[in-house]
C-alpha cells in the first residue's frame, strides 16, 4: 500500500508498469544498499530462495537512513506472503538510552560500577589465559574546595574535564569508570610488567596536575592512585579493588598526588616478603614503595 511504499522509500518509477514482482523489489533494495554491502544478484538470489521455502519469518531490518523496521511475514495459500512492517526506531532508541543510563555515569558518560564489573569479567577471563592486568583506584585531591568555593555546577564541569583527560590518557582497550564523587577506576588490560602500570599511573597524575580552565576560573587538582596487579594481588574484581583501594589510602597518607602498589601477600609467619615471577622478571613484593616495582 502507499504507506509501505512511503516507509520503504520506493521510487515512483518502480511502479510505472504496475505492481513490481518480489524479485524486482529485492533487486531495487539490493542496488540501493538496503541489504548492506555485497553482490546484488547474490543478495537477490538468496532472498528468492527464502521466498520459495515459504516459511514464516520475523526479523529487524536496519535501513541505510537509520530507521529500524520490525518485519513479520507469513506465507499464504496460493503463493506469496502477507508481511507487516512496523517502524520501531524510537522504541529501540529509547531502549538503548535506558541501557546506556544503566551502564554509564550520567555526568561523565563513562562506565559505572555495573559496566566496570562486566569489563572485569572479560579481563579476568583473559588473565586466566595468561594475560596480566592492572587496576588503578583514583581519588581527586583538592576537589571539595572547588565545590565549596565555586558551586556544584563548576564542580560538575571539572569532573567532566577530568573524565575526558583520563580517557585520553589510556588506550582504547582500557576502561575508565567513575564510581562516585571524585573517584575513578582505570582497568588497564594486557600489560607485560608492573612497570607498565606505574608508567600509566604517573601519566594520569601528570595529566590531572595541569590547570583546568572552566569558564572564567582556572583550578588545579591532584590525583592519588592505588594499584593492584592481577594475578599478583588477586583473581577477582572484589579482591583487586579492595587492595587497590587500600594502596590508594597509602598514597594519600604519603603526601597525595602519587601512586602506590598494593601490599603483597606474605608467608604464613609474616617474616619476609615474597617475590613474583612476571614476564620472566623477578619483581620484589614488599618493603618500600618504588617507582616501578610492586611494593608493600
Amino acid at each position: 500500500n502507499s504507506r509501505l511504499k512511503d516507509m520503504l522509500e520506493y521510487p515512483d518509477e518502480l511502479f510505472a508498469n504496475g505492481m513490481p514482482t518480489m524479485e524486482d523489489l529485492f533487486r531495487a533494495n539490493a542496488k540501493r544498499g538496503e541489504y548492506g554491502a555485497g553482490d546484488v544478484e547474490t543478495q537477490v538470489r538468496d532472498r528468492m530462495e527464502r521466498v520459495r521455502e515459504a516459511r514464516a519469518h520475523a526479523f529487524e531490518r536496519s535501513r541505510p537512513n537509520g530507521r529500524i523496521l520490525d518485519v513479520r511475514g507469513a506465507p499464504i495459500l496460493g503463493g506469496g506472503f502477507v508481511t507487516t512492517y512496523v517502524d520501531v526506531t524510537e522504541q529501540r532508541q529509547a531502549q538503548a538510552q535506558i541501557a546506556h543510563h544503566a551502564n554509564h555515569d550520567r555526568l561523565t558518560g563513562h562506565p559505572n560500577r555495573l559496566l566496570l564489573s562486566d569489563r572485569f569479567a572479560g579481563a579476568l577471563a583473559r588473565v586466566g589465559r595468561g594475560e596480566v592486568l592492572a587496576v588503578h583506584c583514583l581519588d581527586l585531591d583538592g576537589f571539595k574546595p572547588i565545590n565549596d568555593q565555586f558551586g556544584h555546577g563548576a564542580g560538575d564541569l571539572v569532573l567532566k574535564a577530568v573524565a575526558g583527560r583520563l580517557r585520553e590518557a589510556v588506550r582504547a582497550t582500557d576502561t575508565v569508570a567513575r564510581i562516585g564523587g571524585g573517584e575513578f577506576v582505570v582497568l588497564q588490560v594486557d600489560i607485560r610488567t608492573p612497570s607498565d602500570a606505574a608508567i600509566l599511573a604517573q601519566r594520569l597524575i601528570d595529566t590531572i596536575a595541569l590547570p583546568f580552565d572552566i569558564g572564567e576560573i582556572s583550578v588545579r587538582l591532584g590525583v592519588s592512585v592505588g594499584i593492584a596487579v592481577a594475578p599478583v594481588h588477586g583473581s577477582s574484581d572484589e579482591e583487586l579493588l579492595k587492595v587497590a583501594d587500600a594502596a590508594l589510602y597509602r598514597a594519600k597518607a604519603s603526601g597525595r598526588r602519587c601512586y602506590r602498589f598494593a601490599a603483597a601477600a606474605r608467608h604464613s609467619r609474616g617474616e619476609e616478603a615474597v617475590e613474583v615471577q612476571l614476564d620472566g622478571k623477578s619483581i620484589g613484593v614488599g618493603g618500600q614503595s618504588s617507582g616501578v616495582g610492586v611494593s608493600g
